[in-house]
């Protein structure tokens, strides 16, 4: 990529609310760290991700707070600064692309580069360069309707980077696309995203979008920022119920603290015993979160490991979801495993089988209940 300059470390930090007439509050709290890293806002539809992206880019004005990239305001409701999203430099990207159908490839992706002295002017060498890099070579002479999804998907993004903005907004990038597509495209964009160099907020609701993506997750939940972290964080250490269920944990259940000892808590769940790390905050009543893939199967007796909860159970459903099949097991309470088809195969698993359920103690997260 000769063409691409290289870009000052950028920082944001957004602190802002944004009150609807007769409508809802959202509240936002945000940290994006200082070179590349992609953050994710993440939970159900309507919470709020896409007001705190349009905030971010210029799009709405937020009703107080301020929003500050190293150096520059953005938006401060107190000094009354507001940028425009010209000012901000920020590339945006919505979920239906937003091409211009009457236009090709080539001048999609070139639109924002005309000169305001010589408009319709192009910069030939750096969209022949951004044709290269997004593979679309072959295709600058069409229009966006003579093209797949996942071509305008690319062609979207060609045109939002070839300015190389401070900061790009992509609101639910892979939506429009098919599941299998979607699939195909998650590594390609992660991809071409660390070319760029460029910080990068995300919206979606899809879990696996998420965790393929990010950097970081800020998980939103009515209005509201519940948990902000590493994918790992996020995912295996959910900080209430709430985000649990918005992270899609696969096993939340009710569980009573017997003792603790060296650090390890004895758990009651249901009529079985588990072994897990303690949590930091004293509590007796606590969620049980596991998580599918954490859960092993095996038939008959489990030999000796260093796995510290091996649990009798019988499968109460087999469903297969892609590449991988979901097993309800009664182990004492209901726990759900997920496991690789050929594994499934394997071990030739039939609803009414009496199998083991084996986990890691450190695979068990405790939350305190209120």
């Amino acid at each position: 990529m000769s063409n691409v300059r290289s870009l000052p470390e950028t920082q944001l930090v957004a602190r802002f609310e944004k009150q609807f007439v007769r409508g809802p509050r959202i509240v936002a709290d945000l940290q994006i760290p200082s070179g590349f890293s992609v953050t994710t806002l993440f939970g159900p539809s309507g919470c709020g991700k896409t007001t705190v992206l349009r905030c971010l880019a210029g799009l709405e004005r937020p009703s107080g707070g301020s929003v500050r990239v190293a150096s520059q305001t953005w938006f401060d409701s107190e000094l009354r600064i507001n940028l425009t999203p010209q000012q901000r430099d920020v590339g945006f990207l919505f979920q239906d692309y937003a091409l211009f159908p009457h236009m090709t490839v080539a001048e999609n992706i070139g639109y924002s580069l005309r000169s305001n002295r010589s408009r319709g002017l192009l910069d030939l060498c750096v969209v022949d360069e951004m044709l290269q890099l997004f593979d679309l070579v072959g295709l600058e002479h069409r229009r966006p309707g003579q093209i797949s999804g996942g071509q305008q998907q690319r062609v979207a993004l060609a045109r939002v980077l070839v300015r190389r903005p401070k900061l790009l907004l992509l609101d639910e990038p892979l939506s429009a696309l098919d599941a299998t597509l979607r699939e195909q495209l998650r590594t390609q964009l992660r991809r071409l995203l660390v070319k760029f160099q460029i910080p990068v907020v995300i919206v979606t609701h899809d879990r696996t979008e998420a965790i393929a993506l990010s950097d970081q997750i800020v998980v939103m939940d009515a209005g509201r920022i519940r948990q902000t972290g590493t994918v790992q964080q996020v995912i295996t250490r959910p900080n209430d119920l709430a985000v649990a269920r918005i992270v899609g944990v696969e096993t939340v259940a009710l569980g009573t603290i017997l003792k603790v000892h060296e650090g390890l808590a004895t758990v009651q769940v249901g009529s079985a015993t588990l072994l897990a790390v303690a949590p930091e905050e004293t509590a007796r009543t606590v969620h049980v979160c596991i998580r599918g893939e954490d859960v092993a199967i095996q038939k008959g007796t489990s030999g000796e490991s260093s796995v510290r909860n091996h649990l009798p159970a019988v499968i109460q459903s087999i469903v297969p979801e892609g590449p991988l099949v979901r097993i309800t097991l009664d182990c004492g309470f209901e726990l759900t495993a997920l496991v690789t088809r050929p594994a499934c195969e394997e071990l030739r698993l039939q609803v009414g089988d009496h199998v083991t359920a084996s986990l890691k103690a450190p695979a068990i997260h405790l939350i305190p209940h209120d």
